[in-house]
């Protein structure tokens, strides 16, 4: 009704001119701005001398955030070729691949790749890394730049030109713009690698503040949170997700369908599914470093129950309680709790400062479990 969406799900669109949109989305992905602009200013021409004023104006308006776009790209090529172009950075058996995607000699946008105990000379790891990349559908553009020479550099070549129906380059170029291409994007590599170390040396500090602060047995590594949540006790459900290094792994995260528990019961509820949870994870020997509850002692006393009945000894568990609003009348404002964090076997929780490192990884688990749970 707003004129911002075709409505393919209702189903009101023509499904010509729906194509008509994915082919111009397609182009602009691709790097054909140009060309779909062109497109557009004769369209916008037609729908003047035809006097649909309405559908010029929006081409224009279109022409003009293409053009916007065009300003922000960096031009890298002046012959408007269409370039991948390889770059790697190694440290031993550590490796970072960087892709440029350079489309009509603009630089469009870029992709990385790490590699972790790769012992195989780098003329190996690109063979094995362009094999991957240039499968399924993936735009296979006039020219692939490389870093080093390539034994089967001509084959490779010749299959993706019959891909294509055009010929295609593969070259390591010598001298001249395209040597500088590579080298932007050994930089960028380069860049890339120090930025993952750097991320990584984060979280381990992360841990270690999370071991010493929380008394925990272990740096943890990998957390997992549970989170209970319901509508007035009906439509119950369990939800956990798993944090891998400091960052979430989805791959692992799971939701549970109360099945024992009718009414809003919290306790009994997060028993049942850490009971499920706990009793999969203790057939499959594969436990996280730390469980989290979201709560407070309650919540964690089951968590502990759980952990003891199906004599789990070797995991963390504390419950991570919400801010809650402090209760003064007289106050101009209302003021906030600290978060606190409950632990095993201690009456008072510990209260974590609001720019602690530690807190702050708490607390992203925490929500990212709440939201799964929503």
């Amino acid at each position: 009704q707003i004129k911002r969406c075709l409505g393919p799900c209702c189903l009101p669109v023509d499904a010509a001119l729906y194509q008509q949109h994915l082919r111009e989305a397609t182009m602009l992905l691709e790097g054909k701005s140009q060309q779909l602009a062109r497109q557009l200013e004769d369209d916008m021409r037609r729908a003047a001398e035809e006097l649909r004023f309405e559908d010029a104006a929006r081409l224009r308006d279109k022409i003009r955030a293409i053009e916007r776009t065009q300003e922000r790209q960096q031009m890298v090529s002046h012959w408007g070729e269409d370039q991948d172009v390889f770059g790697l950075y190694r440290e031993g058996g550590f490796i970072e691949a960087q892709v440029l995607f350079v489309r009509q000699g603009k630089l469009t946008g870029n992709q990385a790749y790490s590699f972790e105990d790769f012992e195989l000379p780098d003329e190996e790891v690109l063979e094995a890394l362009l094999t991957q990349f240039y499968q399924g559908d993936r735009y296979v553009p006039d020219e692939i730049l490389v870093p080093i020479e390539m034994e089967d550099h001509d084959v490779r070549a010749d299959y993706l030109s019959e891909r294509k129906g055009k010929r295609i380059d593969i070259l390591r170029p010598q001298r001249g713009d395209k040597v500088r291409l590579i080298e932007m994007a050994a930089e960028n590599a380069a860049q890339s690698f120090r930025e993952r170390q750097d991320s990584e040396r984060k979280h381990e500090r992360m841990s270690e503040e999370l071991q010493r602060k929380l008394h925990l047995r272990n740096a943890p590594k990998r957390i997992e949170c549970f989170d209970i949540s319901n509508i007035q006790g009906r439509l119950a459900v369990g939800s956990m997700v798993t944090f891998d290094e400091g960052e979430p792994d989805k791959s692992r995260y799971r939701r549970f369908r109360i099945k024992t528990v009718s009414g809003a019961d919290d306790f009994r509820m997060m028993y049942e599914v850490l009971k499920r949870r706990f009793t999969r994870a203790k057939a499959e020997a594969s436990y996280p470093d730390l469980l989290v509850v979201d709560g407070g002692k309650g919540q964690l006393n089951v968590a502990l129950e759980v952990l003891r009945e199906l004599e789990i000894n070797e995991i963390d568990a504390v419950g991570l309680a919400k801010m809650r609003v402090e209760r003064d009348p007289q106050a101009a404002e209302i003021t906030h709790s600290e978060e606190r964090v409950f632990l095993p076997g201690r009456k008072n929780p510990v209260i974590l400062k609001r720019n602690s490192t530690a807190l702050f990884l708490l607390q992203r688990v925490r929500d990212e479990a709440h939201r799964f749970a929503i």
